[in-house]
């Protein structure tokens, strides 16, 4: 490896004639996948196969430059990662230094960038499709049915003019995922009940012409509650 950048930027040290390459790399799906990038690649897209379980990343590091082993400062490796129909957790082992695992949620793709700062690959970025805010705002309807893809859901439905019984599908959630609901009521109090999957401090009863709100974190099993609020 090198500590020092592919170009300087000093006055008269590179030339314009100088170019950078990509490489793309398409391995197979196995348990631990061990990277080696080739010494001209400033850039690095690794797009492994559908990840069917557990992975752990590696990188070769080298000591001396030579052919095909030699990041150097500057140079990105970038993730695109997608699982099978199971979230899979990604593990970034030797020559990265990361925040932590990734899980790429059910059936979907992910992204991940790092940077060579001479010792180490230090994450830069990463790119979840599940960290968007999904916002739901069914109709009213006596019992509506809660599906969540996201790391955070809000659900705001129409007016309520009746009762309303929740329920929701846990297929898709992951430990820590929030669930937020936001309720209006029409001219007379209405009695919101959490039912399947969803564990609550009991009915929730929103006044007339006024709004409520309540929390939920999902543990693994079950929408928990952690909160709830009625205006004034």
């Amino acid at each position: 490896m090198s500590t020092l950048p592919r170009l300087t930027g000093a006055k008269n040290s590179g030339s314009t004639l100088a170019s950078l390459s990509a490489s793309y790399q398409t391995p197979a799906y196995a348990a631990t996948i061990a990277l080696l990038i080739p010494y001209q690649s400033a850039k690095t897209i690794v797009q492994p196969a559908v990840l069917t379980g557990a992975v752990t990343f590696t990188v070769a590091l080298p000591t001396a430059l030579a052919d095909d082993n030699a990041p150097f400062v500057g140079d990105i490796i970038e993730f695109q990662l997608t699982a099978d129909s199971t979230a899979r957790i990604v593990t970034f082992g030797s020559g990265f230094t990361s925040t932590g695992t990734l899980t790429v949620a059910a059936s979907a793709s992910a992204t991940i960038s790092f940077k060579f700062n001479g010792t180490t690959y230090l994450q830069t970025a990463v790119g979840n499709p599940r960290d968007v805010v999904n916002i739901q705002t069914p109709a009213y309807a006596a019992s509506i049915a809660i599906t969540t893809t996201k790391k955070t859901t809000e659900v705001i439905p129409a007016q309520l003019t009746g009762a309303l019984t929740v329920t929701a599908v846990v297929t898709g959630a992951l430990i820590g995922d929030i669930l937020i609901f936001v309720f209006s009521a029409d001219g007379t109090n209405r009695v919101v009940t959490f039912s399947t999957n969803i564990n609550s401090a009991g009915t929730l009863t929103v006044v007339a012409s006024k709004f409520g709100s309540a929390s939920f974190c999902y543990n693994g099993t079950a929408w928990i509650e952690t909160a709830r609020a009625l205006t004034a």
